[in-house]
Order: C-alpha cells, then sequence, then structure tokens
C-alpha cells in the first residue's frame, strides 16, 4: 500500500518533533516513566506528535503547544481490557473503562464493533469466536497462544504450567480478589503469562476493578503488575507495537497517575488527547 501524502507529513513532522525542529503537540515534562520492557522507573518527558510518541528523554528541550508537568508523579502506558463481551452495553462499557484507565479493549466477538462513549473512542481489536485468534483491521486471522479464563489460583497455575495464557478473573469482592491476587503471588507463577480483567457488562450492569492497586497490594512487583493489566494482553494478541507499553513509535495512551500504590489515573491520554480527569470523560480537555 502506497503511503499518503497526509500520512508521509505525519511521520515527518514526529521525526521533527523527535529532533526538538518542531513543537510537540503534548509534553509530559519529568515523569517518573514506568518501563515494561526493561522493567526499570526513571524520570523522563515524553514528546507527543499527533496520537503517536514520538521522543523519550531526559532533559528534552523542544517547544511544545501543550506541557504538563509531571514532577513526582508516574506515567504508565494505557490499560487494555484481555477479554470483553462488550455488546450491547458497548457505550455503557466503554464509558465507565476509559475514565478508570482501560484504552484499549480485546473483545470477545469476530464481529466488528466500534467501541464509542460519546466523547471519546475506545479501540477494539476482535478475536474469533470460535478463539483463539486475532482479526486485524483487514480481516486477516492470526493465532494467539491458548488461553483459559480463570477465577482461582490453582486454575491459574495448572493453567501456567500446561502452557497456556490466563485471564485472569478476580471477581467484584475487594477481599476475595485481594486474597487471589496474593495467593498468585506467592505461587510465583511466570507473570508474562497472566492478563487481569478489567471490568465487564452482564446484564444490564456495568463492573470497573481496580486491579492495578490490588495487585500492588497482594505483593505483585510494579513492573509485573503494569504488565498484567496491559502489556500481557497487548503481546497476546500480537498489538504490542501499538500499545501496552510507554516507547517511541507506540500510541500516546498514557495515565498520570499521582499516587503509585492506589494506580487510578488523574488524567487518561487516548491518541494524544486527554480525555479523562479525576475519573470523570472530559470533552477536548487540554492542561
Amino acid at each position: 500500500m502506497l503511503a499518503t501524502d497526509a500520512s508521509v507529513e505525519t511521520a515527518l513532522a514526529g521525526v521533527r518533533v523527535s529532533l526538538a525542529q518542531q513543537p510537540a503537540d503534548l509534553l509530559l515534562a519529568n515523569c517518573n516513566l514506568i518501563n515494561v520492557w526493561s522493567e526499570e522507573t526513571y524520570t523522563a518527558s515524553i514528546a507527543i506528535s499527533g496520537s503517536r510518541i514520538v521522543a523519550i528523554r531526559t532533559g528534552y528541550d523542544g517547544d511544545a503547544r501543550h506541557v504538563i508537568d509531571c514532577t513526582g508523579r508516574y506515567v504508565l502506558p494505557g490499560y487494555v481490557e484481555p477479554l470483553a463481551d462488550v455488546s450491547p452495553d458497548a457505550e455503557r462499557l466503554a464509558a465507565a473503562l476509559l475514565p478508570m484507565g482501560v484504552t484499549s479493549i480485546v473483545a470477545a466477538e469476530a464481529s466488528a464493533i466500534e467501541l464509542r462513549s460519546g466523547r471519546a473512542d475506545v479501540r477494539s481489536w476482535h478475536l474469533t469466536a470460535e478463539g483463539p485468534g486475532w482479526l486485524d483491521g483487514v480481516g486477516r486471522a492470526r493465532l494467539v497462544h491458548q488461553r483459559r479464563v480463570c477465577s482461582t489460583a490453582g486454575a491459574a497455575v495448572d493453567a501456567v504450567a500446561a502452557g497456556m495464557s490466563v485471564v485472569l478473573e478476580v471477581g467484584s469482592d475487594p477481599v476475595k480478589r485481594l486474597a487471589l491476587l496474593r495467593t498468585v503471588a506467592a505461587a510465583g507463577l511466570e507473570t508474562a503469562r497472566l492478563m487481569l480483567r478489567h471490568g465487564e457488562a452482564n446484564d444490564g450492569s456495568i463492573a470497573v476493578r481496580p486491579v492495578m492497586g490490588a495487585a500492588l497490594q497482594a505483593g505483585i512487583p510494579l513492573h509485573h503488575a503494569v504488565q498484567m493489566t496491559g502489556f500481557n494482553a497487548a503481546v497476546q494478541h500480537g498489538i504490542e507495537h501499538d500499545v501496552g507499553s510507554v516507547a517511541p513509535g507506540r500510541l500516546a495512551d498514557l495515565l498520570i497517575v499521582d499516587d503509585i500504590a492506589q494506580a487510578v489515573p488523574s488524567v487518561v491520554i487516548l491518541d494524544g488527547c486527554i480525555v479523562a480527569r479525576d475519573g470523570r470523560l472530559e470533552e477536548g480537555a487540554q492542561g
């Protein structure tokens, strides 16, 4: 496919921003960046051009149309819901999950569903109904690791031992959720195979679960918890080139977190635009 003039200009603009030759659209300055690839946390600034991250470095000296001072705050990748049955409550589910930091959803249907909250979009990658597989934008199916939804630590241990990836159903009861995660942490499972569910639509009700904070409270290390809430699902479904990490070239789906122990985002950024603050969706907000 030939690149369009618009796509070429977008790419060139990103290069110019990365070289500090053109103002970034958005700059997250001096944040504590959580790197899921190296499992490090360090201070850096993140330059965004359009919908993509184009530069990450200490002391970024380029201009920006908008700057958010993230001193003392953490920036981590948007959460990925690994397996959601979104229909027929797609809009309500998106509106509930997005302010809590879920910026991508892997849907459990093969049919294309655009999740639209009315004020912001949540992208949706779709599993085949027969699964496991992933359908991309032109209908090509890709095989992924066999996966199992587990609601007990014992089932998760058995599934990981059998080489499966696990979608961990942590439930709505916070006490049982914490107990399950503590058991998982004590079992020493390979966390790269574990994915945490963030919420679901069921019989007209929407359940949203603060699983990142619960994972940390259960004793799961910070970087492993971040991987379990997004990166692992992105890798599982072959979309890690776009989502699941904070890295140059990835989509600017980012969470600004003030209290990492709770891991509830104060700002949610989707495609380089601020779409929610303090648990509430916003329209056209910046700063």
